[in-house]
């Protein structure tokens, strides 16, 4: 991956990860979050242009996942 880094959502911890396409740019995102006694996993990928920012894409559909398990 082109970079790792720490992330937080809705006050659980875990990773973000970027991936990037020599010509399509940034198109995946991978995102593991501890979450009780498990964790969430989410990848989201793009193959063709245009698309959106795929880190934001799996920063939402984790949120609304950790927000709809409650």
């Amino acid at each position: 991956r082109t970079s790792v880094e720490d992330i937080n959502i809705e006050g659980h911890s875990g990773f973000i990860a970027l991936g990037t396409d020599p010509t399509l740019g940034d198109n995946l995102c991978e995102i593991g979050i501890q979450f009780n006694d498990d964790f969430i996993e989410w990848s989201v990928s793009f193959a063709e242009k245009p698309f959106p920012p795929a880190c934001e894409v799996a920063k939402e559909l984790t949120r609304q996942s950790i927000v709809n398990a409650k």
